[in-house]
């Protein structure tokens, strides 16, 4: 499955294999800008220029939750890898993280600067930004540790396939590798696997399926 978001306020989820649309998630009363699925792939999680934060179930289409806290638009989201939490970053200079069952939000981090970049590492012992690292200690989520990403040895950050920062290429090691044409340019793109899902600014969502070069 692939989901997109949209500045029609909507979310789509897609069959990656067929192009087929099966629920439409109506709901935000701004544009979507991040959409996530969950790592069981049951959820899906939207952020929004309505400043909240909303959570889907996947197979039927139904809002579960709807997390306000944020006081400025809302440029990104992630779930963590067992699912049970979620991530969101704001333009007020705020990572908010949130129970994905109950909705209820442990922790806002002032970061000092907007991020559209949220990843938790597969031990979801950290939560990377491009402007912090958060240790996400469950045993203390009301007080998480972070640091910018000056002082943090970058090097354990290794980036396989990317998107060049003009959003002409696709990358390897940021390496150009593949060239897009201007109507597959990304406003947005996701990774899982060896598939890259690129959404595009036409309302064109394109689905490659990468070899290691």
């Amino acid at each position: 499955l692939v989901a997109s978001a949209s500045d029609d306020e909507t979310v789509r989820i897609w069959h990656a294999d067929t192009g087929e649309c099966t629920q439409v998630l109506k709901g935000h009363s701004g544009w979507v800008n991040s959409v996530a699925f969950s790592h069981d792939s049951t959820l899906v999680a939207s952020a929004s220029d309505d400043e909240t934060v909303r959570i889907w179930h996947a197979d039927t289409g139904e809002c579960t939750q709807e997390l306000k806290g944020h006081s400025n638009w809302v440029s990104s989201v992630a779930f963590s890898h067992d699912s049970t939490l979620v991530a969101s970053a704001s333009d007020d200079k705020t990572v908010r993280i949130w129970h994905a069952d109950t909705g209820e939000c442990t922790q806002a981090v002032n970061i000092g600067g907007v991020t559209q970049t949220l990843s938790f590492e597969p031990s979801n012992a950290y939560l990377r930004t491009d402007k912090a690292t958060i240790a996400m200690d469950k045993a203390s989520l009301r007080q998480p540790v972070w640091k910018s990403i000056s002082e943090h040895d970058t090097t354990r950050l290794r980036i396989d396939i990317g998107i060049s920062p003009d959003g002409s290429w696709i990358t390897w090691h940021g390496q150009n590798l593949l060239w897009l044409p201007v109507e597959f340019r990304p406003a947005c793109s996701a990774l899982q696997g060896p598939t890259l899902a690129i959404g595009c600014r036409s309302g064109r969502v394109t689905v490659l399926r990468l070899a290691n070069p």
